[in-house]
């Protein structure tokens, strides 16, 4: 028996509002005391369920401070309201020496060959006069509290490479990765190769040069792979997916031959359930022109439909709409990035 899978849609959190967010304290909202001071070692980090794993001094900021220093929206680094609640985190990144970060076990282990969605928000305070890249998530087996105060060695799995400069927004660190099984804590911060993944803001206080930043709102959610499994055929599918064996070459918007026995079998089972609309979504990675890719995509999913029309679906029950790159799942930095942003979406109603 042969199954066929698709993945669910990852382009925003509220598709996956009904997975259970494997971080505890995902916005740093509990903690053991108000903070008053900076961080002077490990042990005195406020926020219940995280911990430093470095000799590093990330500090923690609540309105519930009568220290205006380390209260929220205004503090000593300038002024952020949270992304959720009353609190955040704050680390710094200097381009040699000291580089913070915060550390989390997750309430279960990852499962192995699953895959997970992971998203956290930053924004760079206005006391930074440099911005920084690489800033993203490690997941590990073993927890460690290491002695050293400069960059962790360890490849993220999950990162971006894009320089986050906003002072004013939120902006989020996001993307899905597979689990080799047994990972157990989350690791978070700047995991920069020196100089070259700085560049200077043009503001902040010249004498910290560095890459401060507010870090906020965590969420690692496991990806079902479907909802409901067909059982006339061996097939799986769910009511909200991504067509993830159907591909394009660069730039077309001819279907491929190999790909037609999977939309035959998308087909098959649409005409197999009660449905009132179905709705084709296109999307490009960030190569290229905004509006040429926005065209492109709306293509690529006019092409679905006019395939899926001539395999027996009504055309009026068919609706297509073009994102270009407006909603990435995984960055844009990498060929595997842009492959997987790339995509057909499909959604059945």
């Amino acid at each position: 028996m042969r199954y066929i899978f698709f993945l669910l849609i990852l382009s925003s959190y509220q598709s996956l509002s009904g997975q259970d967010n494997l971080i505890a304290n995902p916005s740093f909202e509990d903690y053991r005391i108000c903070p008053k001071e900076i961080t002077h070692s490990q042990r005195s980090f406020p926020p219940i369920d995280w911990y430093l794993p470095t000799n590093g001094s990330t500090d923690y900021y609540n309105s519930c401070s009568y220290k205006k220093n380390f209260s929220t929206p205004n503090n000593k680094e300038g002024y952020q309201v949270p992304k959720n609640g009353n609190g955040y985190i704050f680390i710094v990144n200097h381009r040699t020496d000291l580089t913070e970060y915060v550390q989390s076990k997750l309430k279960e282990p990852l499962i192995k060959d699953s895959s997970y969605y992971i998203e956290f928000s930053v924004s760079l305070a206005e006391s930074s006069t440099f911005a920084s890249r690489r800033l993203g998530a490690y997941f590990s087996k073993d927890e460690f509290k290491l002695k050293q105060r400069n960059a962790l060695p360890f490849e993220p799995q999950i990162l971006t490479n894009d320089f986050i400069s906003d002072t004013l927004n939120w902006v989020k660190v996001q993307g899905v990765f597979k689990a080799k099984g047994g990972e157990e804590f989350i690791t978070i911060g700047c995991f920069h190769r020196g100089k070259k993944d700085f560049i200077k803001t043009g503001f902040g206080i010249p004498s910290y040069k560095s890459a401060r930043y507010y870090i906020d709102d965590v969420k690692v959610v496991l990806i079902e792979d479907t909802i409901e499994k067909s059982t006339n055929n061996g097939q799986l599918y769910s009511n909200n997916f991504v067509l993830q064996n159907v591909h394009f070459n660069s730039n077309e918007t001819k279907i491929l031959n190999e790909t037609k026995p999977y939309l035959n079998r998308l087909a098959d089972y649409i005409k197999n359930r009660a449905f009132e609309e179905v709705v084709i979504i296109g999307h490009t990675d960030s190569v290229g022109v905004i509006s040429e890719n926005i065209a492109l995509s709306l293509n690529r999913a006019e092409s679905i439909k006019s395939y899926l029309i001539v395999n027996g679906i009504p055309k009026e029950t068919i609706k297509c709409v073009g994102k270009g790159s407006s909603e990435p799942i995984m960055t844009n930095d990498t060929e595997l990035g842009r492959s997987k942003n790339r995509r057909i979406e499909i959604k059945i109603k």
